[in-house]
């Protein structure tokens, strides 16, 4: 009897000595995956503080926006979105002692963990505070070109007389009435402005239109396959070219395409 029960033991022991291998290993696995991913995540902070990383950071934008882009610091912060400072873009082969076309204080991109997810890189949001977005007038209309549709998207609501520089010789007027508006534009990602001045400026280097203090937030809605853009603005000054002057500027649109509802508005004279 005893020597069954010494058996029925031993036999228990192995049993769970069998189940305890496994679970070792998994726990050894996981443990090592930890380890890697901990080693990994630490060089990517570190190398994104890299002038390689830097370069190769301000090429992928070149490439995005049609801009020349120069960055003072780049780094990634512990949630992996990336931080910028001292940030000047201009149109390639502009002048560089000339202003650039667009520069902030500081900004960060944030990727979209929806697309990462899928296997696309796509920014989620983009912020930049403390800046300048320049528009110069040509011979073809406002540059940078890249940027020239959010420009007019502001005139159409703004009343900015940016109409008053137009490419030579200029296109005749559409028929439809909504095929002359502009359309607007649509971002991927949420983008917001804090702190910046917008300006419009004649080939003679003086100011045609300006907005001053813009605090922007535009961000992308769906309703099934029709897409939208949400803007809230504000703005402490908003000079037009035929001398509309409105002050502490509140709105708020929706935007569709060529189609554009004002949801809410207040300014000061």
């Amino acid at each position: 009897m005893g020597g069954k029960r010494r058996r029925e033991t031993r036999g228990r022991g192995a049993d769970a000595g069998e189940a305890e291998g496994p679970r070792r290993r998994l726990r050894s696995t996981l443990l090592a995956l930890a380890l890697l991913v901990a080693i990994l995540y630490g060089t990517l902070l570190a190398v994104s503080r890299t002038a390689g990383f830097r370069a190769l950071v301000e090429q992928r934008l070149d490439g995005a926006f049609g801009l020349a882009w120069r960055v003072d610091t780049l780094r990634l912060t512990p949630a992996l979105a990336l931080r910028f400072e001292g940030v000047e873009a201009r149109a390639p082969g502009a002048d560089l002692e000339a202003p650039p076309a667009l520069l902030f204080r500081e900004g960060e991109l944030r990727a979209d963990l929806r697309a990462l997810l899928r296997g696309r890189l796509r920014a989620g949001a983009a912020r930049a505070r403390d800046g300048e977005l320049r528009f110069t007038a040509g011979p073809e209309g406002w540059t940078p070109a890249g940027l020239a549709a959010h420009a007019f998207w502001a005139d159409a609501w703004g009343g900015l007389g940016l109409d008053l520089v137009r490419p030579e010789p200029a296109p005749a007027a559409p028929a439809p009435e909504a095929a002359a508006r502009p359309r607007a534009p649509a971002p991927v990602s949420t983008v917001g402005l804090d702190a910046f001045d917008v300006r419009w400026v004649n080939a003679d280097g003086s100011t045609h239109a300006a907005i001053r203090g813009l605090r922007l937030e535009m961000t992308p809605l769906a309703a099934g396959d029709r897409h939208f853009t949400h803007i809230r603005l504000a703005a402490a000054a908003w000079d037009g070219a035929r001398g509309e002057a409105l002050r502490d500027v509140d709105a708020e649109l929706l935007l569709h395409e060529r189609r554009r509802w004002l949801l809410a508005f207040e300014a000061g004279g």
